[in-house]
């Protein structure tokens, strides 16, 4: 190894991190963004770094912030913003999107700062829908194909055992199966092959 963890600057640090974090100074301005924020709200480092915060909501939420966050200044402690679910937020195209949002103060040789954690709230329900029809799908496609599906553990554990595979090996329950021992139902032509597969 030729480097050393006291080589990784700040940002490097900073852009590893998935979520998207902004650093806001008391008076509302973003000073520093990671990759996640920019690929987020659709402006570049050089174009976030200086605009008010503001300037990433819908108009009709400013003029509040402006006075929460004077209020947050006051007496800072880590928290979420809003009560009971997710906040919008303004891109650079004007797409709104809804995100959880979390504040942590930061005090960095006296002067104050916000560092902003956002997770985009529609792409968490997104990926959970999508990956709701890919097991459906899946579902579907085993029935369609008249398969028997289960996965096993480490010592080969079974996890999960489909109903269809105890109509294919005449078991009656997972219980069943196991009792036997799973590998007496293996032809004993195919003991060799099962034993170098699972080897891998």
């Amino acid at each position: 190894m030729t480097g050393s963890l006291q080589e990784l600057s700040a940002q490097i640090l900073f852009d590893a991190i998935p979520d998207a974090m902004l650093l806001v100074d008391k008076s509302g301005y973003i000073v520093q963004s990671n990759g996640a924020a920019c690929l987020l709200f659709g402006y570049s480092k050089a174009e976030i770094s200086g605009l008010k915060v503001e300037a990433l909501m819908p108009p009709q939420y400013r003029e509040r912030h402006c006075y929460n966050r004077d209020a947050f200044n006051e007496r800072s402690v880590q928290r979420k913003m809003g009560i009971g679910g997710a906040l919008a937020i303004l891109c650079r195209n004007s797409e709104v999107l809804k995100a959880d949002i979390s504040l942590t103060p930061i005090d960095l040789a006296g002067q104050k700062y916000t560092l902003v954690s956002l997770r985009e709230a529609d792409r968490q329900q997104t990926n959970e829908e999508a990956l709701r029809v890919s097991e459906e799908r899946l579902r579907l496609a085993k029935q369609a194909a008249n398969l028997g599906v289960f996965d096993f553990g480490p010592n080969y554990v079974i996890n999960h055992w489909g109903e269809k595979m105890n109509m294919l090996w005449g078991a009656r329950t997972e219980q069943d199966l196991a009792d036997k021992r799973f590998i007496t139902v293996i032809h004993p032509d195919d003991y060799h092959a099962r034993e170098l597969a699972l080897s891998h």
